[in-house]
């Protein structure tokens, strides 16, 4: 099932970010996800679909971060 406004969010996400992982550089677009850094579960209705809550990551790195096995921090 998909979340109301996922197609926004994604696209937004991932053109902020020029289409590239912001942990690798990876640029190939099909690996690409717009992870949210709060999660959609513990996030306001006006969190949700902002694209400030998320981040363009590969999906490795993306499910490493989901899972709380690696962090980002602001540096």
């Amino acid at each position: 099932k998909q979340r109301t406004s996922q197609a926004f969010f994604r696209n937004a996400v991932l053109a902020s970010y020029k289409y590239t992982c912001c942990i690798t550089g990876l640029s190939i677009k099909e690996t690409l996800i717009a992870s949210h850094i709060k999660p959609w579960k513990d996030s306001a209705n006006d969190e949700k679909a902002n694209p400030s809550n998320g981040l363009c990551i590969n999906a490795f790195h993306d499910r490493l971060f989901d899972r709380g096995l690696m962090t980002v921090t602001p540096d």
